[in-house]
């Protein structure tokens, strides 16, 4: 190491790409051992890589990838400096997102705290107590590096299975770097953010994505063979993108067996298991619990008592969980109902925390006493034991089996844990696939095989998975989430917030009576009644009572010891008494305050009874105790840790962390030499004297107790000076316990004014009522609005707060003119509590392939709204969405409100028939919302052209100006192309000018759009008809790109006689020519005007609801429209289920006009023969598909419907250069179809002359697209 200067290296830091921060540490740390050096110098990071999110700087919170804090120490870091996360906390604070008066030293010093906080957790997980010991130990197990990467980088880290190499690593580093400091980025408005967590459209794949998700309910609720069927397709590309197993592939035989040699389905079914988990192994109605095939215990959780043990085919000992490993569970007080306390044997309102079972299991022995323990509890029952999948798991589980366990669960990374913060699931745990393979060889080495049965459970769905795990060992195949999915979960994600809205994980009464699965169990109904008292007791003599004494032992059983006992004793205790004093021949110098008498963790998990116990009781004491009383005149450390409930006295010394974790119940301390404040844990805690009345007596007659049953001398000295001696004593109470307390008061207050009421109503003297001045009736409505945005619930919007419905003006008022006919006015009122009903679900289906096809950041935009911070709403609507645009036209007297340019009007807004709200209530208002964001981008001037900052010399041609062809050249205009847009008829807009009305669409709003384009660059060339103006070969040679969007135009016609008559037209034809003579044009309608005729229009849809809405403008005398299909009904049928759009009657504008003013709805839906008086016959049935003559000329391949075809998921065509999006290639579609194609047509052009594209793919996410078509 020698002492030089290094040369100065002037360069730009956007001419270098940065490799990663973890790459150079673990390469510089490795490097620096091998030569005999490291220890001589510390590795300091500075990296704007390694970050916690910006809450934790605000709300002191964990969040986010406190994984990469734990590797980067892991690796050997010695300090770290996260620059990037201090200068975006200051711009954060500086653009008014947060608090201005937060100081740097603030934001600082919260930052500190919470990556102290997050990396505490992860060590403790691990059992590692200080931060040397865990720095540069590298506990980790890479998954998916290459040896070449493990071997420089990161050497001695396990790695089974090999993977990306340095050239992969540098192409993703590339470009990220590309992302940040290339010349361009042509339509990057918001950082890219994949979806790592919540699904996205285009983002990260998840294994729980919308489409499959509905399928599978869709598949049992229905029994629906076919939606099984999609559900398999989707999920096993889903299992192919996310799992180990999706890379393997199946060797099929060339010479299959019989299928009647193989064991039929009805016997393999049987290995299929469903899981319990901690809250669902207890029923809700504590009244009704029901016999469960598989029970969990953890290593003792609240509430299993005897009863419990006995009512269960398999009891399963949670080692830990795969998707968290090393993780405890913990039920926040405000989700402990009086249900849930009663069923758990605590209290309402109080926390339940339960601990890692390796906080209580430390050894193979202790996990097999526990295994003999549940045996004993119940001989029937098969014990289990659930390990997490990871490196050395076999041996584990060799030890499993010599503990005397019948059946190991193998868990694996991806499971549920719906509930789970991220930090405690992501970059923990590992595939079961693994796991499974290296149990049973090693069992198989080790013959333990024939012992247990192996199962594998996480996210296992299809028989693939079966076969799979099967082929690697496994005997058994959990299936949890799945069947949770088809109870109707929607993964959500939101478990921890008791806000589940299809009242599946949820305590909340309201909630849950929106369940509306029907699961079946076996019902048995059990309790805990025990024995009458006294019906059993017990005398015993002897020293070293064996471990477990009088574990789960019930009520009625009273046992009396003279002697001592080993650990455990009480574990479980769910009634009866147990008293342990010293021989009654001790010496007379013997004190029994001095010495141990009971050994560790005595009275475990007990839920009721009492204990008295003349002497000390060793580590442990109490822990989770949620009921019993229990005397003991000392105890070791770590005393009644996580206790909810019961009471203890303690007589004598303690140990250290006295009551850490403690939520409920109290302990009474004689503080015998005044230590005992500096050994008691007082986070969750108050200490306070011993003087309350109440407490003075009850203290009082337990003193009493334990000193007849154990003739105990301390509490003989103390009754004797009592009440004097209660000074000595130090009350635990817990904070959370004295508000739950505090709450009972309240709730029985209430009661008694309820019941006062009541009775006051059947006939007694009422209170006089409580006079007001009159001030006080006035309410200010300006004022009341402040105050509803100052208490706005987001988290429980979806529950408080209901739609608003009022999108249309008065039918009497707008059926009078043309104007548009939205309520713009009524739609902005409360914007920000239609935003709260939001549910920001973890998978949203509102930007799935059943939801917006464009796949808009529908919950961050919303979330965005309710926060007010319109302007990064905005740029997250446009990052997806070309076309949400207002205009304005303002005058001296009025603001005419023209909004949400073409989404927003004439989508039918699927979106929210994909809401997961709408499962059982009104789905947010996502396409008002969207109208606001453009409306006050507007107002605030952010709309405006913006010409591309270079120009690539290239040319390309766009064949029609419909939405998808407008959405073509928009984005290829913004990556530098030249663009012409080539329109046949005589304005630029297609469907958008010509086939939507006035009143639903303004023209001005179109034609504002299009000057907005050609501002930017684009060429518009109208009444040219490409392939009969002018060649589509010409075109195609002297563009060097050919996009055609020439839509759908080719229209469904009715054969049947009478067709040729007068007066029969197509709906598009009588809907252009109307809007063109609005426009101006002179045009002869020559019979297609409504005004004075009897009008049947023929087909119902959007098409026919214009048609409709235009007749009754023009003056019809009568208006009827024949429906095609049947029709439909109020609510959704059984064929027609959730996510999909919901094909439900509906009264649109036209209809709700027609019924106004002639009494009655137009539609018809009756198949019997009448004859109806008509003049004029509108066709309005759909369309074929796109007109022949440019694919003909272009020798263009074409689909068995008519439409162009290409490779799925592509836009390029069988001829080099021509790309197609829109109608004319996926058929007759929506709007948003055509806008989405056309932005990915787009990009696949874009590809094709750059050599790449970084245009957005679907969903708005920035990924480097590649060529498909060669020139």
């Amino acid at each position: 190491m020698k002492d030089t200067v290094p040369p100065v290296v002037s360069y730009s830091v956007q001419d270098m790409v940065p490799v990663s921060t973890l790459l150079a540490l673990g390469a510089v740390h490795h490097y620096l051992i091998e030569e005999r050096q490291r220890m001589k110098v510390g590795l300091i990071l500075e990296t704007g890589e390694a970050r916690l999110g910006t809450a934790c700087i605000l709300l002191k919170k964990i969040r986010r990838e406190v994984h990469h804090m734990c590797v980067l120490l892991g690796y050997g870091a010695d300090a770290i400096c996260p620059y990037l996360i201090f200068e975006m906390a200051g711009a954060l604070r500086n653009e008014g997102v947060v608090d201005r008066t937060l100081t740097d030293d603030v934001l600082f010093k919260n930052y500190v705290e919470a990556m102290d906080r997050g990396i505490s957790k992860v060590m403790a997980k691990m059992g590692i107590s200080t931060l040397p010991s865990y720095k540069g130990a590298q506990i980790f197990e890479a998954v998916g590096l290459s040896d070449e990467v493990i071997d420089k980088c990161f050497k001695g880290t396990q790695s089974r299975l090999g993977g990306v190499t340095f050239e992969v690593l540098a192409s993703e580093a590339y470009e990220r770097h590309q992302l940040t400091y290339m010349e361009y980025t042509p339509d990057m408005l918001v950082l890219r953010n994949p979806g790592n967590y919540h699904w996205r459209s285009g983002g990260e794949k998840h294994i729980n994505d919308p489409a499959s998700i509905a399928n599978l309910q869709e598949a049992a609720i229905n029994k629906n063979k076919s939606a099984y069927d999609r559900f398999r397709e989707s999920t096993l590309d889903s299992v192919k993108w996310c799992t180990l197993r999706g890379q393997l592939e199946l060797a099929y035989s060339d010479n299959p067996i019989n299928i009647n040699l193989v064991e039929p389905a009805s016997e393999i079914v049987k290995r299929f298991v469903t899981g319990e988990n901690a809250d669902r192994y207890l029923n809700q109605d504590p009244e009704n619990n029901m016999r469960s095939a598989i029970k969990q215990v953890a290593s003792g959780r609240f509430g299993v008592t005897a009863s419990y043990l006995a009512h269960a085919d398999d009891l399963q000992i949670k080692m830990a969980q795969g998707a968290k490993p090393g993780e405890g569970g913990e039920l926040p007080g405000y989700k402990v109902t009086k249900d849930i306390a009663k069923t758990r044997h605590s209290v309402p309102r109080v926390g339940l925390i339960s601990p890692p079972p390796h906080h209580d299991i430390y050894s193979i022995e202790d996990l097999a006493e526990l295994i003999y323990d549940l045996k004993c509890s119940n001989p029937n029952a098969r014990i289990s034991v659930k390990l997490v999948s990871e490196v050395g798991v076999g041996v584990v589980a060799s030890g499993v089996a010599k503990g005397k366990a019948e059946h190991i669960v193998i868990s694996g990374h991806d499971g549920g844990t719906g509930a789970s913060s991220w930090t405690g699931i992501k970059n923990a745990g590992l595939p079961w696939e693994l796991g499974v393979a290296e149990t049973h060889q090693v069992l198989v080495l080790n013959n333990l095989r024939s012992r247990v049965v192996v199962q594998a459970d996480g996210q296992i769905r299809t028989g693939f998975d079966v076969v799979v795990a099967a082929l690697l060992g496994a005997d058994e195949f959990g299936f949890s989430t799945a069947p949770l999915i088809a109870m109707g979960c929607t993964m959500m994600r939101k478990c921890h917030l008791n806000t589940c809205p299809v009242g599946i994980a949820t305590q909340d009464p309201i909630l849950r009576k929106k369940f509306a699965g029907k699961p079946e169990h076996q019902k048995r109904k059990y309790g805990d009644e025990g024995l009458p008292e006294n019906s059993i007791n017990i005398m015993l003599k002897g020293s070293s009572a064996g471990q477990s004494f009088c574990a789960f032992m019930t009520k009625g059983v009273h046992v009396t010891l003279e002697g001592d006992a080993n650990d455990y004793v009480g574990k479980g205790l769910c009634g009866g008494e147990i008293v342990v004093y010293p021989p009654k021949n001790s010496s007379p110098n013997f004190k029994s305050e001095l010495n141990v008498i009971v050994g560790n963790v005595c009275l475990y998990g007990a839920t009721s009874g009492k204990a008295y116990f003349r002497g000390i009781a060793a580590e442990r004491f109490l822990v989770r105790n949620s009921g019993v009383v229990a005397v003991v005149e000392g105890v070791g450390d770590h005393g009644c840790e996580y206790m909810t409930g019961g009471c203890a006295v303690i007589l004598g010394l303690t140990g250290r962390n006295f009551a850490a974790g403690m939520s409920g119940g109290i302990a009474y301390v004689l503080d015998v030499d005044g230590s005992f404040i500096g050994k008691c844990n007082s986070e969750m805690v108050d200490l306070l004297p011993l003087e309350d009345k109440t407490d003075l007596e009850y203290v009082l007659g337990l003193l009493k107790q334990f000193h007849t049953k154990t003739g105990s001398l301390i509490a003989e000295d103390l009754i004797k000076t009592w009440p004097e001696s209660a000074k000595r004593f130090i009350k635990v109470f817990p904070i959370e316990y004295q508000l739950a307390l505090q709450h009972q008061k309240e709730e029985e207050i209430s009661e008694n004014a309820l019941n006062n009421k009541i009775n006051l109503d059947k006939g007694e003297i009422k209170p006089e009522p409580k006079m007001c001045d009159i001030e006080e009736t006035i309410t200010d409505g300006h004022q009341e609005k402040r105050k509803l945005d100052m208490v706005l619930d987001k988290t429980r919007g979806f529950v408080k707060y209901k739609r608003e419905t009022g999108l249309y003006r008065p039918a009497e008022k707008r059926m009078k003119d043309w104007d548009e006919i939205y309520n713009f006015t009524h739609v902005h009122k409360g914007l920000r509590v239609q935003a709260a009903r939001c549910m920001e679900c973890g998978v949203p289906f509102c930007q799935s392939s059943h939801g917006c096809p464009l796949g808009n950041i529908i919950p961050k935009w919303n979330d965005l709204v309710f926060h007010n911070n319109w302007r990064e709403a905005l740029n997250q609507l446009l990052q997806t969405n070309n076309f949400p645009v207002l205009l304005h036209d303002v005058t001296k007297h009025q603001i005419a409100l023209v909004y949400a340019e073409f989404t927003g009007r004439v989508c039918p807004a699927p979106c929210e028939g994909a809401c997961v709200l709408g499962i059982n209530e009104l789905p947010v208002t996502i396409k008002n919302i969207e109208c606001a964001i453009i409306d006050h981008a507007f107002e605030q001037g952010w709309i405006r052209a913006e010409q591309p900052s270079f120009r690539t010399g290239k040319k390309v041609a766009v064949v029609g100006s419909g939405p998808s062809g407008m959405a073509a050249a928009v984005q290829l205009n913004k990556a530098g192309h030249r663009v012409t847009v080539f329109e046949r008829n005589d304005r630029i807009g297609g469907l958008l000018q010509y086939g939507i009305p006035t009143m639903k669409l303004s023209k001005d709003v179109v034609q504002r759009r299009v000057k907005l384009m050609a501002e930017e660059g684009v060429v518009f060339k109208t009444n040219i008809n490409v392939g009969k103006d002018i060649s589509a070969k010409d075109l195609h040679e002297e563009f060097d790109a050919l996009v055609l969007c020439t839509g759908a135009t080719w229209p469904r016609d009715l054969p049947i006689p009478g067709r040729q008559l007068e007066g029969i037209h197509f709906a598009m034809m009588f809907l252009e020519s109307w809007q063109k003579k609005q426009m101006g044009n002179k045009i002869d309608l020559q019979g297609l005007l409504a005004k004075d005729k009897d009008v049947i229009i023929i087909g119902g849809g959007d098409t026919g609801c214009d048609c409709i809405a235009t007749s009754l403008r023009q003056g019809a005398k009568s208006i009827t429209t024949f429906e095609i299909l049947p029709e439909p009904p109020t609510k959704r049928s059984k064929d027609n289920p959730w996510p999909q759009y919901p094909r439900v009657f509906k009264v649109d504008y036209g209809h709700e006009e027609v019924e106004l003013k002639f009494g009655r709805d137009p539609r018809q839906f009756s198949t019997l023969s009448k004859v109806y008086k008509c003049d004029l016959v509108l066709l309005a049935m759909g369309f074929l598909g796109p007109e022949k003559y440019i694919a003909s000329e272009l020798n263009l391949s074409l689909d068995p419907r008519g439409n162009i075809n290409t490779p799925s998921g592509q836009y390029g065509t069988t001829i080099p250069k021509v790309f197609t999006a829109g109608d004319c290639h996926r058929g007759q579609s929506l709007v948003v179809w055509a806008i989405s194609e056309g932005r990915q047509a787009a990009r696949e052009a874009d590809a094709f002359l750059s050599g790449s594209s970084m245009l957005p793919g679907p969903g708005g996410v920035i990924t480097t697209l590649y060529p498909s078509q060669k020139g």
